[in-house]
């Protein structure tokens, strides 16, 4: 497991406050740092039994975000506890689990956390060999990446994955067409569509 605490600063919120993106940003940091844990190898460098570099390829990614701690509630300078516990099936799939708390909430057995207290990620990756060209899959040097707990069986998100690229997209989605007579008018809203930052820096020219 690793548990990383880090401020909020102008790079991950801009003048506001945590958003989707900077929350998913902040957890594959985490992730990145803890497939590398010991090895004194940042993630650009796992490389196969030939060398070649591997990219630890997202195959399913969620965010649950409690009501009672929305990511509103992370804003610039607040320091910040990111959890990862993440375990391997054949050296090839990592499955983890993350959590988001303020500085210093991180219960120490991953176990306890609860998606109803605090924003919980979940992540299945499979190690590709990186650039162009078919995708390939490769195990990593055990030199090359930390040394996961092992589990024992095929992690459920790797049948979530099989369906939904069988099927081109999640079970029951539906193609739905919408035809307006008229052009649709949807204003741009501060932190959804437009970082606070930005927008003040365009409005000002």
């Amino acid at each position: 497991m690793l548990i990383e605490t880090v401020e909020l600063t102008l790079s991950h919120v801009g003048l506001g406050s945590l958003t989707e993106y900077g929350a998913m940003l902040l957890f594959a940091n985490a992730f990145s740092h803890r497939i590398t844990q010991g090895t004194g190898r940042s993630a650009k460098s796992i490389v196969d039994q030939n060398g070649a570099t591997l990219y630890p390829a997202y195959g399913i990614t969620s965010l649950t975000v409690p009501p009672t701690c929305p990511l509103s509630r992370f804003r610039l300078w607040d320091e910040v506890s990111v959890g990862i516990d993440s375990r391997t099936f054949g050296g090839l799939i990592v499955q983890s689990t993350g959590v988001l708390t303020p500085g210093g909430m991180i219960a120490p057995d991953p176990a306890t956390w609860d998606a109803t207290v605090f924003p919980m990620w979940r992540a299945m990756n499979t190690y590709i060999i990186d650039g162009a060209g078919p995708t390939r899959v490769s195990s990593p040097q055990h030199s090359a990446v930390s040394q996961l707990p092992s589990i024992g069986a095929p992690p459920s998100t790797l049948e979530t994955f099989r369906n939904i690229r069988a099927a081109g997209g999640y079970i029951g989605m539906r193609n739905i067409s919408i035809a307006s007579p008229r052009p649709i008018s949807i204003p741009l809203a501060h932190v959804r569509d437009i970082p606070i930052a930005a927008d003040r820096a365009y409005a000002s020219h």
